[in-house]
């Protein structure tokens, strides 16, 4: 997605690293097998909810994670965080099949604030100091608006044997450098046992989380033996940065030693612990939605308003429009949209009586544009007294049209999306309207339907197993969520005081457009930015 100053909404996405130090030892044989565990307070809820684990670690007191939490900061808004620590004991993912180590309460305003915080980990049980359970780190990166990937191989030479009767178990660390001057750890790769001489598998990774794509910043690589029963041994490690140190092709300069500072000190004969080899290097450039708005390529939005007992539900759609306002200006500079109606005829002072049409234009046949958020919901409202619901409303007709129009109209430089506003769940509830997304595969449109109801409104656009949407993943065309998405108007209003979270709201509709564009782009008609 575009950066915090492209977008005209309040927020940024930004990635959390976590790193705990001195943490309770639960395993009585071993050391403990740390997992951590992020939760966010549901908004308008006092609810927490889990939002992602990490990888466990084994046998370690001092854990670095590697596993990033991408999250959206608000800057309206207080965001509170739950980080729960545990002792990964068995396979199971059920949390309470593991010991418990305690748990850390903050906000992300502090986190990103402070760029990175220390914190106690507090416990119900009887280990209550920050001596007993030790303290968790959280810093934070801006994630930016790269996506591009980059793929490396290693392999080392004549390393430091540190075990006694076989050989060393390497593996490596590779940390980033931070902007303010901490490191954090970006790849963890695989241990090789019993081997001096050794070759990693290749591996991919964001470019952000390698060096937060900045290719001058610095990257440090260390090599470790792996002990079952210990502490593991440090090897030595190498400092460089991905435009200095890392070439495409195997050549001299991607040979570094790496150096034990402790041995350095104590010989002056100390030359190296070892020798890392670059093997591989590969940086694949991931397109943005932005890249392609930039070289050209429009994006055109048709929004179509359910009038079945609109004027129950008037403040809901009038809200969700004021709040999509600016990203859909960000993304159609020329602020003309296709403005529909449907679930509903007009009377004898407007113009269709048909009950079996595909809607109505708000500006009447002659002009079915409006111009700006504003002129839609102006038009809206003038359309309201003019017009009589009629039963069980569906969406395939407007389906239908939207398609016909993306296929008449639809090139590498145009995209359409469709925007819709329902108030039932039985809108939502034909199969027949699921098998018309999917006959979109292969056409330049996504479509974003918000449930403005009091209904469930349980998603039966994804829940659907479709022999035709599995058939559509193997055959490598889109299915239905690279298509549609739903949201709920419901999960963002505060029931108590009736007040809308609109950023959020105006977030969650355009959560998957970027992606589903991109893919549809890149993928689907493999193309790319004209002028990139």
């Amino acid at each position: 997605m575009a950066t915090m100053d492209d977008l005209p909404v309040p927020f940024k996405e930004v990635e959390l690293s976590i790193s705990a130090r001195h943490i309770r030892d639960r395993d009585f044989f071993s050391m403990s097998d740390p997992m951590c565990v992020l939760y966010v307070k549901k908004p308008c809820s006092d609810k927490f909810i889990e939002f992602g684990r990490t990888e466990v670690v084994r046998d370690v007191l001092d854990p670095d994670f590697v596993k990033k939490f991408k999250i959206d900061y608000f800057y309206k808004e207080k965001q509170e965080l739950k980080f729960e620590l545990y002792d990964n004991d068995t396979p199971s993912e059920v949390l309470s099949h593991h010991d418990r180590l305690g748990e850390v309460f903050c906000n992300l305003e502090e986190i990103v604030t402070n760029k990175s915080i220390t914190r106690e980990i507090r416990s119900n049980r009887r280990y209550r100091t920050t001596r007993d359970n030790g303290v968790m780190i959280i810093s934070v990166e801006d994630v930016g608006n790269s996506n591009d990937l980059i793929t490396l191989q290693f392999k080392a030479a004549k390393l430091d044997n540190k075990d006694r009767f076989s050989k060393s178990d390497p593996y490596l660390t590779i940390y980033r450098t931070n902007s303010d001057g901490s490191i954090t750890i970006a790849h963890r790769t695989e241990t090789i046992m019993d081997s001096l001489n050794p070759t990693w598998r290749p591996f991919t990774i964001p470019l952000r989380t390698l060096c937060a794509n900045d290719l001058q910043r610095q990257i440090y690589i260390y090599c470790w033996d792996w002990d079952s029963n210990a502490r593991d041994e440090y090897i030595g490690g190498c400092e460089i940065t991905v435009n200095s140190g890392f070439r495409k092709d195997p050549t001299s300069s991607n040979v570094f030693k790496l150096i034990n500072q402790s041995k350095k000190e104590k010989s002056s004969k100390y030359d190296n612990s070892g020798l890392l080899s670059l093997i591989e290097c590969n940086i694949d450039r991931k397109y943005s939605i932005v890249d392609f708005i930039r070289s050209g390529t429009q994006i055109h939005f048709t929004v179509a308003i359910d009038f079945n007992k609109a004027s129950m539900y008037q403040s809901a759609h009038e809200t969700v429009l004021a709040s999509v306002s600016g990203l859909l200006d960000y993304y159609n500079r020329t602020k003309i949209y296709r403005a529909m109606g449907f679930g509903a005829v007009l009377d004898e002072k407007g113009e269709d009586k048909d009950p079996d049409n595909a809607g109505f234009f708000l500006n009447g046949p002659s002009n079915p544009c409006c111009k700006g958020v504003e002129e839609i919901i102006e038009s809206y409202r003038n359309q309201l007294s003019k017009t009589t619901a009629f039963g069980q409303v569906e969406l395939v007709p407007i389906i239908k049209q939207f398609e016909s129009f993306a296929k008449n109209h639809g090139d590498d430089d145009n995209y359409f999306v469709l925007l819709m506003l329902t108030n039932h769940q039985d809108t939502m509830a034909t199969e027949k309207m699921q098998d018309i997304i999917i006959e979109a595969a292969e056409l330049p449109l996504s479509m974003i339907i918000v449930g403005c109801g009091n209904d469930e409104f349980d998603k039966p656009v994804v829940k659907k197993g479709l022999k035709e949407d599995i058939a559509a993943c193997e055959s490598g065309k889109r299915n239905i969520n690279d298509i549609a998405h739903f949201v709920r108007f419901e999960d963002f209003m505060d029931h108590e005081t009736k007040v809308v979270s609109k950023d959020r709201l105006a977030v969650e509709v355009f959560k998957k457009l970027p992606d589903q564009f991109v893919y549809y782009m890149t993928d689907v008609v493999d193309t790319k930015p004209r002028y990139l």
